[in-house]
């Protein structure tokens, strides 16, 4: 059975969507199966995959859960690209997040969707927008492990650790660990102060070498 990775942080431009489709196409390059969600209002993991026509999106799932419908078939929504699987996303999906507002248990919609498609792949990585809304507590509930894409410079820390509380209220007691992805790292010396040199070592567990940073990540 697959495993399910939400990758997210609640600052934008950290590389979220560019994280799940490098990560998409590694894993498929090394035989695994892969099915990437983009669950986004804005869509741009969609846009990497190059869908122009959306049909049905996840938007359109998510309402037919909350309304109660029968899911349409797999095969009219699960898009192929180059060999990933994904699910494309549109504007839709913010009227989606209104709605959920007012549902009961609407933090479980998300896992109506992709549970029954976990033995078809192995792994499941959903892109998420820079928010703590109630999609993105969807997509916590749905999933074993948190990706957080950070951009360590100072305005982007403040996303990164407010990931923790709310990944521990609302995961399943089984999932307990995180990771963190290191996007857009290369920090030239003069852009370097004390407070990020701090805020990266507290929360990011990166070395700090000389007047610049180096990731302890092998494939820099």
């Amino acid at each position: 059975m697959g495993k399910i990775y939400m990758v997210g942080a609640m600052k934008g431009g950290v590389g979220k969507s560019v994280t799940v489709f490098n990560l998409a196409y590694s894993l498929r390059k090394m035989g695994k199966k892969v099915l990437a969600v983009d669950f986004d209002p804005q869509s741009n993991l969609t846009i990497c995959f190059g869908a122009d026509d959306v049909d049905i999106s996840i938007a359109d799932l998510m309402m037919d859960v909350i309304e109660d419908e029968k899911l349409p078939g797999r095969e009219e929504y699960v898009r192929e690209r180059n060999g990933v699987d994904f699910i494309p996303s549109s504007i839709g999906l913010s009227a989606v997040e209104a709605k959920l507002r007012l549902e009961m248990g609407s933090e479980r919609m998300l896992a109506a969707i992709l549970e029954p498609l976990r033995v078809d792949y192995d792994f499941i990585l959903i892109d998420t927008s820079p928010s703590l809304g109630t999609l993105n507590i969807n997509a916590m509930a749905v999933a074993d492990e948190v990706i957080v894409a950070v951009n360590p410079q100072l305005l982007a820390m403040p996303g990164q650790s407010c990931a923790r509380p709310s990944r521990s209220r609302w995961r399943r007691p089984s999932r307990d660990r995180s990771g963190y992805s290191k996007a857009r790292s290369r920090i030239r010396s003069r852009w370097v102060n004390p407070f990020i040199t701090a805020s990266l070592w507290r929360n990011m567990r990166l070395r700090v070498m000389r007047a610049g940073l180096m990731a302890d990540w092998r494939g820099r």
